[in-house]
């Protein structure tokens, strides 16, 4: 299908780097989920957990909101660099309208969990999993498909965890902070600055579509 993709374990800034030489691009969601259904439920593309192009913004006193592509892309090693000091990546006003321009969806702040049946309704997975570039129809039609697939597998519902740690309601800097989003067959989450996945120790997923298919 003219479709390459490679996988790195290396920190985030530099695997980013080397997939860009080597012309590819870190994997969105959607990508992800694509190759996740053609390759099927027993391979080690369905099984695995890795970093995604999309991010998770903070908003004081608001929703966060999952973006198309993530700030954290701009700068990947001061990133990986505040995130290793145990700190939130922070970014400004100006970034974070840059991001919503992308394409943007907001997420609930509490851990979330969707049954696969409402896949093609729920607004966060309808943008997640069809693509911010995709009409509404299209896009709920191919993130139900995906619904249906991990149905198929045994699974029931997915995870989506967006929790900024009672960011919202306690900042009252007015500053934003950003993750980068990871994604796994029944699991759509920020990398904690202090958490599990700290930027920088996960497999990094880039993509090459050939001859532009």
């Amino acid at each position: 299908m003219g479709i390459e993709t490679r996988v790195l374990q290396t920190p985030f800034d530099k695997a980013k780097d080397t997939l860009m030489n080597s012309g590819h691009n870190i994997i969105s969601i959607a990508e992800d989920v694509e190759l996740r259904i053609q390759e099927g439920k027993r391979s080690d593309t369905y099984i695995g957990m890795n970093y995604v192009r999309e991010g998770m913004i903070f908003t004081p006193n608001r929703k966060p909101i999952l973006v198309a592509y993530s700030p954290l892309l701009e700068t990947p090693a001061l990133a990986r660099e505040a995130h290793e000091r145990h700190k939130r990546f922070y970014v400004d006003s100006e970034a974070v309208e840059k991001a919503k321009e992308q394409g943007y969806v907001e997420c609930q702040d509490i851990e979330t969990y969707i049954p696969t049946n409402r896949f093609g309704e729920e607004a966060i997975l309808v943008r997640a999993f069809g693509g911010f570039e995709l009409d509404d129809e299209k896009a709920s039609k191919q993130s139900q498909t995906y619904g249906d697939f991990l149905k198929d597998a045994g699974v029931d519902y997915i995870t989506i965890s967006a929790q900024g740690g009672g960011y919202m309601d306690n900042n009252s800097n007015g500053e934003y902070f950003a993750e980068q989003a990871t994604f796994r067959p029944n699991l759509l989450s920020s990398c904690k600055f202090n958490g599990i996945y700290p930027i920088g120790y996960m497999n990094v997923k880039g993509i090459n579509r050939k001859n532009g298919n």
